[in-house]
C-alpha cells in the first residue's frame, strides 16, 4: 500500500503542488462569503444599561431638541399614529468631525432604553456581488425582529455614494445594489415598524439624492463647532470625573479654545491630567491646561532647538510687535501669549482669540 501511494504521489506530485493554493483559495473565498451571508459585522447591542444619556452631549442644543420626536417615537410609538401622524423613519446628522454626531446616537439610544445596531458605511463594501445588499436585508431584519430598535450608520456617505449614472458599470455594480437595497428598506414596503434609522456624515455632498428625500431620512440635523456658552458646557461634562484645582477656570479656558470642537476639547483636559499625572500632583492645575493646549495647537516643546542670541533678539522684537498691535488695534484679535520658545515646527508664535465668538 505504502509502495502505490508513493508511485502517485511521485507521478502526481507537482500537480498536487500546483493545485493546492487554488484550493486554499476557493476555501477562503467560500469560508468568507457564507460569513458575510449571515450578516458580516452586524450586532445588535442592548442598552438598557447604556451609559450615555442627553445630559452627556452638550454644546448641542438645538440638535437634542430635534432628536426629542425620535426619542418620543422610539419610547411609544402608538402616540403618533393614535392621530394619523407618521412616525419619523429616519435622522440625518450633519457636522465637521469631533462635533459628537456618534455620542448623539449613543444618548438616544441611552434615553429610549432601545436596542441599538451600530455599523459603518464601509462595513457594507464588498468585493463580491450580493453581499454588501444582504448585509443590508440582514440588519433590517434583525432591527425589525428586535423592535422598538435604533439603528446607527456612521459614514454613511461610503454605503450611499451618489451613483454615477451610467448603467452596466462593473466596477460600481455592487455599491450601487448594496444602496439600492438600502433604499428598498427604507422605504417600508416591508414595513420597519418600531425601527428609526440614524446617520452621521461630514460630507452631505457625496450622498445619493434619493438617500435624503423625505420618507427615508425625514430629519436633517446640522450639528455645528461649539460657541462659548457650548465649550462651557463641554468641558464641565469631561471635568466631572477628572480632580481639578480651585485656580481652574472653565469659563476662561473656554474663551481661549475658540474653534475648537467636543472630541477637541476632550482631548485637551486628558493631556492637562497626563501632564498633572507626570509631576505627581495631587491636582489639574490651571498650568497644566495652558501647556495642553499649546502642547495640542503647537506641539511639544523643542529642547534640542538652538538659536544664536542676536537671532533670539531678533525673534524676540518681532513678535513682540505683532503682540503690541494686536493689543492697541481696535477690532484685533486679543493676543494670548506671544513665545519664542520653539514648538512642534515653529521657533515663535503669537497666539491671538477674538473677543467673542462670530458665527
Amino acid at each position: 500500500g505504502g509502495s502505490a501511494f508513493t508511485d502517485f504521489f511521485g507521478k502526481n506530485g507537482f500537480a498536487l503542488l500546483m493545485l493546492l493554493p487554488m484550493l486554499l483559495i476557493a476555501w477562503h473565498i467560500l469560508r468568507g462569503a457564507s460569513r458575510f451571508a449571515i450578516g458580516g459585522p452586524t450586532k445588535l447591542l442592548d442598552t438598557t444599561a447604556a451609559k450615555y444619556r442627553f445630559s452627556d452631549v452638550a454644546g448641542q442644543d438645538e440638535a437634542k431638541d430635534q432628536m426629542t420626536e425620535i426619542v418620543d417615537f422610539l419610547r411609544d410609538p402608538e402616540t403618533f399614529t393614535r392621530l394619523g401622524a407618521k412616525a419619523p423613519k429616519g435622522a440625518l446628522m450633519v457636522g465637521p468631525p469631533g462635533v459628537g454626531k456618534t455620542l448623539l446616537a449613543r444618548a438616544v439610544a441611552g434615553e429610549t432604553h432601545s436596542r441599538f445596531i451600530a455599523v459603518s458605511g464601509a462595513d457594507f463594501r464588498q468585493t463580491f456581488m450580493g453581499l454588501g445588499a444582504n448585509k443590508v436585508r440582514n440588519m433590517f431584519k434583525l432591527a425589525r425582529k428586535n423592535a422598538p430598535c435604533l439603528i446607527f450608520i456612521d459614514e454613511i456617505e461610503t454605503l450611499a455614494r451618489k451613483r454615477s449614472g451610467s448603467p452596466g458599470s462593473g466596477i460600481n455594480s455592487e455599491e450601487e445594489a448594496t444602496l439600492n437595497a438600502l433604499l428598498v428598506e427604507m422605504d417600508g414596503f416591508v414595513g420597519n415598524k418600531g425601527v428609526v434609522v440614524l446617520a452621521a456624515t461630514n460630507r452631505p455632498d457625496l450622498i445619493d439624492s434619493a438617500v435624503l428625500r423625505p420618507g427615508r431620512f425625514d430629519r436633517r440635523i446640522n450639528l455645528e463647532i461649539p460657541d462659548l456658552t457650548g465649550r462651557i458646557g463641554i468641558l464641565k461634562v469631561h471635568a466631572r470625573n477628572k480632580g481639578l484645582a480651585d485656580n481652574v477656570d472653565l469659563e476662561i479656558v473656554a474663551r481661549r479654545t475658540t474653534g475648537m470642537s467636543g472630541a477637541d476639547l476632550e482631548n485637551l483636559l486628558n493631556e492637562a491630567a497626563i501632564r498633572a499625572t507626570k509631576r505627581a500632583a495631587p491636582a489639574i492645575t490651571m498650568d497644566d491646561i495652558d501647556g495642553a493646549y499649546f502642547d495640542v495647537l503647537l506641539g511639544r516643546v523643542r529642547n534640542g532647538a538652538i538659536l544664536a542670541d542676536d537671532d533670539r533678539r531678533a525673534i524676540a522684537v518681532h513678535e513682540a510687535g505683532h503682540a503690541i498691535a494686536a493689543a492697541t488695534v481696535e477690532g484685533a484679535k486679543r493676543p494670548q501669549k506671544a513665545t519664542i520658545v520653539p514648538r512642534g515646527r515653529r521657533l515663535r508664535v503669537v497666539l491671538s482669540a477674538p473677543k467673542e465668538d462670530r458665527k
